[in-house]
């Protein structure tokens, strides 16, 4: 029947409520403050590394997915990373954990105590805590008595490891929390990788401006003119060579001061050079796993019915000459007074 038909103000009127004009008004809100989180990024990125980016025109607009990359990497990172490991506060170090990561003089109890200290300006009140315990380790070959089932044999040779530099990021109240204290911390760390990067780009390109200046020093001085050619027999023999050796070094730190001057010569030329690392943060930054099964004097256990207890940590890298591991850690501490 014609009058059973739904008209087309009934249709506005049960319409998706989405489209309704207070729901469009939060998603404009949202977009807007996403915007501008967006910007304030960028703006502090470009403070960090360079701020002559600003004069290449949409700069904003160019490393917005770029830095979108690097946050999504941090993101994907800290969510991989081990733990929590629970611990007991009335006794750290009965945890196998603590007991492998502080074997010398260095105990957690002074860490913990001084991260609390950002804990208690916040005011809270929560009694539990996560963080992500941090430090590196080193291993030595030693000789002494290795344990195999329940023969005990002298002078063999074992692997044990040791933990030193140890560090708390990310002390919170909540995983959540945390995770998002570590995120901030990787970030800034990828992005001063990329300053570094930039940094080494620029002292390359000073290093071969001053080697240049050096050896077009020494052509004049061995009477080089603005044209050479080594089959001409106008210099002495051992000028010759001399110049010779001069020119082919000259023509190589030309050649390699050209390769540089092409990727930061110019702002533009930053700006590709920053979007490349940023677009791929794992090369600055990355994690993988690392596992030890380790005795009671934390010598690695080859033998699978030696008594020992097993350790997985993140290994991350910061480039090539960093590593550091780590695992999220939790606990309990005692209540604050009102």
């Amino acid at each position: 029947m014609r009058g059973s038909t739904p008209s087309k103000n009934s249709d506005r009127a049960t319409g998706d409520s989405s489209l309704s004009p207070p729901s469009l008004i939060a998603r404009l809100r949202q977009w807007h403050q996403q915007r501008r989180v967006e910007r304030e990024l960028t703006e502090h990125v470009v403070d960090k590394i360079d701020p002559q980016l600003r004069w290449v025109r949409g700069y904003r607009k160019r490393l917005r997915l770029p830095i979108q990359t690097c946050r999504n990497h941090c993101r994907k990172i800290v969510e991989n990373l081990p733990g929590p490991v629970d611990l007991d506060s009335s006794s750290y170090h009965a945890h196998p954990l603590i007991k492998a990561a502080f074997k010398g003089k260095e105990k957690i109890e002074p860490l913990l105590l001084k991260a609390e200290q950002e804990i208690d300006e916040s005011g809270t009140h929560e009694n539990r805590r996560i963080a992500l315990l941090s430090m590196v380790h080193s291993s030595k070959e030693i000789f002494g008595r290795k344990q195999t089932g329940t023969m005990l044999l002298g002078e063999e040779r074992m692997t044990t490891v040791t933990f030193a530099d140890h560090k708390i990021v990310g002390l919170a109240t909540s995983l959540e929390a945390s995770r998002e204290k570590i995120e901030q911390v990787v970030f800034e760390l990828i992005i001063e990788g990329v300053s570094h990067e930039l940094a080494l780009e620029i002292d390359d390109v000073e290093e071969l401006k001053e080697r240049r200046d050096k050896l077009q020093t020494m052509w004049r001085m061995f009477g080089g003119s603005g044209h050479f050619d080594e089959k001409e027999d106008q210099y002495p023999v051992q000028e010759r060579e001399k110049l010779v050796q001069i020119n082919t070094l000259l023509e190589e730190t030309e050649r390699e001061l050209s390769e540089s001057l092409d990727v930061i010569e110019t702002p533009e030329d930053k700006l590709n050079f920053i979007e490349k690392y940023l677009s791929s943060p794992w090369i600055l930054f990355d994690v993988g796993q690392l596992t030890f099964r380790l005795d009671w004097r934390n010598v690695i256990a080859e033998a699978s019915d030696t008594p020992a207890h097993t350790i997985t940590l993140a290994r991350c890298s910061l480039g090539k000459e960093f590593a550091r591991d780590a695992v999220l850690i939790s606990y309990n501490v005692g209540e604050s007074e009102s």
